[in-house]
């Protein structure tokens, strides 16, 4: 059983599913002068998440983890995070 930071509803391709956050980290974006910022990713900022997609009842199953928008669950990630 994976511990997972949060577990919320969301919908893939017309199907109810869960969503198990196991991992999330935001950067900002970058807030001084450009010239000084150490990267592109971190001017602009970034998220790296590690994610399941479970069915409707919280299982994982192998078959779900290459549903859906990898965007899109990101984005509903990124709410769920309290990040939008």
């Amino acid at each position: 059983m994976t511990n997972y930071l949060t577990v919320f509803d969301h919908d893939i391709e017309g199907e109810p599913r869960q969503i198990g956050v196991i991992s999330y980290f935001r950067e900002p974006a970058w807030r001084g002068d450009p010239r000084d910022c150490p990267s592109d990713l971190d001017f602009y900022g970034y998220v790296e998440t590690d994610y399941h997609v479970l069915d409707e009842n919280g299982a994982y199953r192998d078959e779900l983890q290459d549903s859906g928008d990898t965007d899109q669950v990101i984005e509903a990630i990124k709410e769920a995070m309290g990040d939008v």
